[in-house]
């Protein structure tokens, strides 16, 4: 058996793209103050990945747990 060389893996995408805040609520067409209020929920997705520097912030959702989660509160009517 032989071994694939250890740049074998160079190139490949190894997760899935993440999206921010802004982008997912622009691609759901709701506003960010209302997204922010039902981020709030319980079972609401936790970002990925949080970054901070000085006064601004950015946070980042995997986009199908997002969408998912999103479309289970339209269906309870909670997202309007």
């Amino acid at each position: 058996m032989k071994a694939e060389p250890f740049y074998a893996g160079r190139g490949r995408v190894r997760r899935q793209p993440l999206r921010t805040f802004k982008e997912l609520c622009d691609e759901l067409g709701i506003p960010r103050n209302r997204m922010t209020v039902l981020l709030g929920r319980p079972d609401a997705p936790k970002p990925e990945l949080k970054h901070v520097q000085g006064a601004s912030a950015a946070t980042w959702y995997k986009p199908g747990a997002f969408r998912a989660w999103f479309a289970k509160l339209k269906a309870e009517g909670a997202a309007q």
